[in-house]
């Protein structure tokens, strides 16, 4: 509160100029204080608040008639010039000579109502200076303090960039050391086996029993494992009987890599798209299996490597010079970093996973493709009604047949983009040879001539800014 009012006593020795600084409701109740020595009673203030809002009574007009109303005369507080005021405030009133008697205050005053504008109009520059200089320098300060961070958080990217890259080049190094290992402890178990075996041999042969005959009957006892069965987990006996079962019913090397070889202008284009001298185009095809199509790449001259949980399969691709990782293939897909590789290929694997798991494939698939990048997922088409009623069924690892519709909308699903479904490798029937006018024979050899596989194809979105190119 003003001292006019915290201080009654200072009030009163107070100059009439510092009454008059005041304003509003705070004058009046001052003038009060000042005058009557008592505070303005709530139902007085209104009338003169609203006279000096609307000019019928200036602040000393206001305190003259305070002052010399009954209660001011009773009170009698001396007011230096107020006599004056009064006077004056009277005389205005008076109709012709009040109006030049305001006139000519007003015309008084006007120098320093000049002063006064000039005062203001100085100070205001003075602040808009102040802040402008103050908005400037805290914009100065937000800029160095975005550069700043920019800066932090580049490095701290190049960081987890350069340890992420380092931790995966030590997971390939520990799995090949794995493998490596195995082998030359199955090696050293085959050697075990073997002196064992030439032990039991010679005491098989002081019996006059030949080994064949005897193991014979141990296999048919269920002692000894089947033929093929290898040393190790009991997945190893598996391991080896699907390798042998897909040489049976999947088809020579030399056929598979022909059919194949479709693949590789899709897979070239994407390459040469996403080529950039410090970041490898890399392909990984998900099982692997016997590695037809990791061969195929390489005699194309494309950076390619397998996955497969089948160690079998895994020993056959090494063994033939292939880059192959033994793991489970959603658990590789985990382990890379988003925007890494060109290529996502899996031929005949899908049909092999719940769907979950499938669902769970595309959507980490989408994650680890650089922008522009491809998948590709090859399955039996069960459109052909000998492989969706037949064949399908020959390897009973097969979870369900996969429509290729339904396929097509999972990968859109996730992300993909330009998906598209590749219908190959026509059946064959023995309708040749019937009656081409036979209309039923003509329907049947329709039919059954529906492509055997089929290809899904999709993109990922390419976006304005490749952040692997940076």
């Amino acid at each position: 509160m003003s001292p006019v009012t915290s201080d009654r006593r200072g009030v009163r020795d107070a100059p009439l100029d510092d009454l008059l600084r005041l304003n509003g409701e705070d004058f009046v109740r001052a003038a009060y204080e000042y005058l009557l020595v008592r505070p303005a009673a709530p139902a007085e203030l209104p009338s003169w608040v609203e006279a000096l809002r609307r000019g019928t009574l200036t602040k000393s007009g206001v305190l003259a008639a305070i002052r010399y109303s009954p209660e001011g005369r009773a009170r009698g507080v001396p007011v230096p010039d107020l006599a004056r005021v009064w006077v004056v405030a009277r005389l205005r009133r008076v109709p012709v000579l009040g109006y030049f008697l305001r006139w000519l205050q007003q015309l008084a005053m006007l120098p320093r109502v000049a002063c006064r504008l000039d005062a203001q109009e100085a100070g205001l520059a003075d602040n808009d200076a102040r802040q402008r200089q103050a908005i400037e320098a805290l914009a100065t300060a937000l800029r160095d303090e975005r550069e700043r961070d920019a800066a932090t958080h580049a490095a701290f990217a190049a960081d987890v960039l350069s340890r992420h890259d380092a931790l995966f080049e030590a997971i390939r190094a520990v799995d090949e050391a794995k493998a490596d290992r195995a082998l030359v402890q199955r090696i050293e178990a085959t050697k075990a086996d073997r002196a064992a075996l030439t032990a039991v041999d010679e005491q098989v042969r002081s019996l006059g029993v030949s080994v064949q005959e005897l193991q014979r009957e141990l296999r048919q006892a269920g002692l000894l494992p089947p033929l093929g069965a290898t040393a190790g987990s009991a997945d190893s006996w598996f391991d080896a009987y699907y390798r042998r079962f897909e040489d049976r019913f999947r088809g020579s090397p030399d056929e598979i890599r022909e059919r194949l070889a479709f693949y590789v202008p899709i897979l070239q284009a994407v390459v040469d798209a996403l080529r950039h001298p410090a970041i490898p185009a890399r392909i990984v095809d998900l099982g692997s299996g016997r590695g037809e199509l990791l061969e195929v790449v390489a005699q194309h001259g494309l950076d390619g490597y397998g996955v497969d949980a089948s160690e079998a399969m895994v020993e056959h691709c090494r063994a033939r010079g292939l880059s192959v990782i033994h793991a489970d293939v959603l658990e590789h897909l985990q382990t890379l970093r988003g925007d890494s590789l060109a290529a996502v290929t899996s031929i005949q694997v899908i049909e092999h996973l719940p769907f979950r798991a499938l669902l769970r494939l595309a959507s980490e698939a989408f994650r680890v493709l650089r922008p522009g990048g491809v998948i590709i997922l090859e399955t039996p088409n069960p459109e052909n009604l000998i492989v969706g009623a037949c064949n399908f069924y020959y390897d009973p690892t097969h979870v369900r047949p996969l429509p290729p519709e339904p396929m097509r909308y999972l990968l859109e699903s996730v992300g993909f983009e330009r998906t598209t479904i590749e219908r190959l490798h026509p059946g064959t029937t023995a309708s040749d040879a019937t009656d081409a006018a036979d209309p039923v024979a003509r329907v049947y050899s329709a039919i059954m001539r529906v492509p055997q596989d089929y290809a899904l194809i999709g993109y990922k979105p390419a976006s304005a800014h490749d952040s692997s190119r940076t």
